[in-house]
């Protein structure tokens, strides 16, 4: 078997993958990051053995999506903010040790946008997957490989400014960045503040209320700065939407957004905006098919 585990703020999600790379079984629990990083081995290791001893398997390889910044080489994470309680620890180095198998890590973008990949009948050479949640994540593949920065870092775009501010500076130091006025959290956040209402009983309203609507157009605009830009400097044949609140965005967002594209990218390219297929098991289905690779 091949395991897969996608790290997110809130949950952990942990898939097995057989021999012919077929999903046998999925789980889901909390993810509980301050509880620190020995917690968390103890949990996943736990989590993992159940799922083998259900299936009958042994696990050969795991990989894991988690979000960054993060070193893929040394397997330590370095970001405080989504994940605290797991910063300067070398998660796959305590993985490896417990189970006895080799464990990679990589950007939880990269794993959701292979997991996606690998689901489609034909697969574009060049491509972006946009994941919104806790925060917001990137993954480029360009000619069919993962995009990387020299040294293998992964380029992070949540704090590329966009032209709309929020109220409340980001823990980057800017109020005007995609991940402060686009992520879950963010849009949560802003809707409280704003109308003490969630962010679907905001978004709903579609024009019937006029500072309700001026929201959601915020939104747009944002989310319209960051694809064009990316468009531009990269040409993508498709950019997927992902990530938690995926369907709020698909369903109070995208529309605008794709009208706007279709006048504005006569010019820029050719994109097209589409929602991820996989859902929230993309990332860890993608890290069990590098777990694959990888063993």
């Amino acid at each position: 078997m091949y395991a897969g585990l996608d790290i997110g703020g809130t949950s952990m999600k942990c898939m097995l993958l057989d021999a012919e790379k077929q999903p046998v079984d999925t789980t889901s629990f909390p993810t509980c990051s301050i509880d620190g990083m020995e917690r968390a081995v103890d949990t996943i290791s736990e989590e993992i053995g159940t799922m083998l001893k259900n299936s009958g398997g042994v696990l050969c390889s795991l990989g894991i999506g988690c979000s960054g910044p993060l070193n893929i080489k040394t397997g330590v994470i370095e970001n405080p903010y989504t994940l605290p309680g797991f910063e300067g620890h070398s998660l796959t180095m305590a993985l490896r040790e417990r189970l006895q198998v080799p464990v990679l890590l990589e950007n939880d973008a990269n794993t959701a946008h292979v997991g996606e990949i690998a689901s489609m009948n034909v697969s574009p050479d060049n491509s972006i997957m946009l994941t919104f949640g806790t925060g917001v994540g990137c993954s480029i593949r360009l000619d069919g490989k993962i995009f990387r920065l020299p040294g293998g870092v992964h380029p992070e775009i949540g704090h590329i400014p966009v032209g709309v501010d929020a109220d409340i500076p980001c823990y980057c130091g800017k109020t005007a960045c995609l991940e402060n006025v686009l992520s879950g959290t963010a849009i949560n956040r802003d809707a409280q503040l704003r109308f003490a209402s969630s962010p679907e009983d905001v978004l709903r309203t579609q024009g019937a209320d006029k500072e309700k609507e001026k929201f959601r157009k915020r939104l747009v605009k944002a989310l319209a700065d960051a694809v064009l830009g990316l468009s531009i400097i990269f040409h993508p044949q498709i950019i997927i939407i992902g990530g938690g609140i995926q369907d709020l965005l698909v369903e109070y967002i995208i529309p605008d957004l794709n009208c706007l594209l279709e006048r504005l990218l006569q010019t820029y390219g050719k994109t097209r905006l589409i929602p991820a297929r996989k859902g929230s098991l993309a990332g860890c289905y993608g890290a069990a098919l590098m777990a694959y690779t990888e063993e």
